[in-house]
């Protein structure tokens, strides 16, 4: 499940392990900050195996589980950027989903894309693309 932290002034967020990994300052380039590694290719099975928040140095030590990579997070950065609720996110709570729920997948069919000239369905996927970050072009040759 999901990794909650919960800072001295009772602040608390949740972080999904393969965001948490998927953003591992480890694996980024030192000076470009560039991501060396694909979220794609992070074993199955990721979970922290062990997570501990160190007091003298605002930092979040993780130990994955099954490959034993170790990630160390500013305990501050991950406070700016998780939003604590839907509000502060800049989204109403009808639309926000929390990690671990079954979103629906936004679908659209190719040859709506494709057919007929209409430039429609191309700003659609574009704006479910911006709203959600991924949508399922299904029927692509």
């Amino acid at each position: 499940g999901d990794l909650h932290l919960t800072w001295s002034d009772g602040e608390a967020r949740s972080f999904h392990p393969l965001w948490l990994r998927d953003n591992c300052p480890a694996t980024r380039h030192g000076s470009s900050r560039q991501k060396l590694v694909s979220a794609a290719t992070l074993p199955p099975g990721l979970r922290p195996a062990e997570a501990a928040v160190s007091a003298d140095s605002d930092e979040l030590s993780v130990l994955w589980d099954p490959d034993g990579h170790r990630s160390v997070y500013s305990a501050s950065w991950l406070r700016s950027l998780a939003a604590p609720d839907a509000e502060a996110a800049g989204c109403d709570a009808a639309e926000a989903e929390a990690y671990g729920s079954a979103p629906t997948l936004a679908r659209l069919a190719f040859g709506e894309l494709t057919d007929g000239g209409d430039e429609a369905p191309l700003w659609r996927l574009a704006s479910l693309l911006q709203e959600r970050g991924v949508v399922l072009v299904h029927g692509a040759p």
